[in-house]
């Protein structure tokens, strides 16, 4: 691995203050997080900046917050920060298992949330669970703040709709309602350490009595382009009784709604297969989850 290109380190602090340095300095100029990715891609020489804003210096913005109806994520918040949250594990333990699962100590202890999204990889473990749980993203630039669905915010391969100018800020992510659940399953090679096979989340609404579906989401990275949310399983599975036949009818619709490529790491056709098979573990796990938490307060 080659020595970092010459670069300049640029520290704001003020997210104004960083968001005009990335105006003067346009495409030369890349965002620095945690820099668990970009620092790696600077070395492999897959891209060169010659300006790294850092955004470590400015106050406040690895906040976990609960607010009115949900709970606001600094994107500079790191993903150990994250999993030791007693909010987000009370509240989002489908986020909560997604940290428990990326990277070794030390990389939680660097990578951020913001980072981990707007570095756009298919296989960023933190889009499918944010996409099951119909997070937003707070934007903010030279122009008016944006709040954008998660869903929407991933373009392609390493791709974002950011312009040059603009920094995540915020991740939003409202509220489960009562008789809610969901599950997060990464699917390695080996054991740890690992880049996943697929990765599937799933957050479900039941009715009062957990017998059927209200609501689904799922999210699902490495099978497609981008992550992303098969709305066809979803719709399918709102209104329906929860029941083996059902589950294995879902996992059918949402591989079909996939395009996974072939890799080293598995075939095309292993992954599709493997959708419908972690699918339906995802929702078994989720109504478990369910009927341990209808013991408690809503």
């Amino acid at each position: 691995m080659e020595p970092l290109p010459p670069f300049q380190h640029l520290r704001p602090k003020t997210l104004v203050e960083a968001i005009d340095l990335l105006r003067q300095h346009g495409r030369s100029a890349k965002v620095l997080a945690g820099g668990t990715d970009l620092l790696i891609q600077m070395k492999n020489r897959l891209t060169s900046p010659l300006y790294l804003v850092s955004l470590k210096a400015i106050k406040d913005f690895d906040e976990i917050l609960e607010v009115s109806g949900g709970i606001r994520i600094g994107a500079l918040a790191t993903h150990s920060k994250i999993q030791r949250s007693s909010l987000v594990r009370s509240r989002l333990p489908v986020l909560a298992d997604c940290m428990d699962k990326i990277g070794s100590k030390q990389i939680r202890n660097v990578g951020t949330l913001g980072g981990n999204l707007c570095n756009a990889a298919p296989s960023a473990d933190t889009a499918p669970p944010l996409l099951a749980l119909d997070a937003r993203l707070k934007v903010v630039g030279t122009g008016p703040e944006k709040q954008i669905p998660v869903d929407r915010f991933f373009i392609g391969p390493g791709k974002t709709i950011l312009e040059s100018s603009e920094i995540l800020a915020e991740i939003i992510i409202p509220l489960p309602p009562c008789n809610s659940a969901g599950a997060f399953i990464k699917h390695t090679r080996r054991a740890a350490l690992d880049l996943p096979v697929i990765n599937v989340a799933v957050q479900c609404t039941f009715n009062v009595n957990l017998s059927h579906f209200e609501r689904v989401r799922i999210g699902l990275g490495v099978v497609a382009p981008a992550p992303f949310r098969p709305r066809k399983a979803e719709s399918f599975l709102e209104g329906k009784r929860f029941e083996e036949k059902v589950l294995e009818e879902a996992g059918d619709i949402a591989s079909q709604e996939a395009s996974p490529r072939d890799t080293w790491r598995g075939s095309s056709s292993y992954r599709k297969a493997m959708i419908g098979i972690l699918l339906q573990e995802a929702l078994r796990m989720s109504k478990k989850r369910a009927a341990f938490y209808k013991e408690g307060a809503c």
